[in-house]
């Protein structure tokens, strides 16, 4: 069923929409995503996410935002399953100032559900271009990610961004030490 990996492998079953990259709003985990799905419930998933586009929230938050429903459904995504040991976003220019200096990481523990989703901060890092660490935020343990994965990632959200032409927010996923990018807005 799955050409991307093996029979037994999983799946995760994501959604792709323009609403995610608004100029006035960010759809960005407001969408329904499935992880560790086994291979027979990829069209069941693949529903269920079109149907998110629907749902109660997202028309509140539509509202909320001044948006009429799209009537597009969101692109589904299936992609093998990294079961990752961290994950995260990384933004090439700060979302906060807009400064296209500064590269900003956060990062989880394992998968990077709760984070995308807003339910947790995650660690953060601010990186200048010259590759300096110049912020560093744990929450409260040991950082998920060392100063060389840090670099690493902030260097693969600085290439997407080069490689598209505009800074790029991306999401990634490290498994014993490989770097997996998962998808570019």
């Amino acid at each position: 069923l799955c050409a991307i990996c093996d029979r037994d492998s999983k799946v995760a079953v994501r959604s792709s929409s323009v609403e995610e990259d608004g100029a006035q709003s960010s759809f960005a985990g407001q969408f329904e995503s499935f992880l560790f799905v086994e291979q027979h419930r990829i069209p069941e998933m693949t529903m269920r996410v079109i149907a998110s586009a629907h749902g109660d929230h997202i028309e509140t938050y539509r509202k909320a935002t001044g948006q009429s429903s799209s009537g597009k459904p969101p692109a589904v995504m299936v992609q093998k399953m990294i079961d990752a040991d961290a994950a995260g976003v990384a933004f090439a220019a700060d979302p906060v100032t807009g400064d296209p200096n500064f590269a900003v990481i956060a990062a989880t523990s394992g998968t990077a559900d709760a984070l995308v989703s807003g339910e947790t901060q995650g660690d953060t890092w601010r990186i200048n271009r010259k590759g300096k660490i110049t912020e560093r935020t744990a929450e409260g343990h040991a950082p998920v990610l060392n100063d060389r994965q840090i670099r690493r990632i902030a260097g693969l959200a600085c290439a997407v961004s080069d490689h598209l032409g505009r800074p790029q927010d991306i999401e990634w996923a490290l498994k014993n030490n490989r770097l997996y990018l998962l998808q570019s807005r």
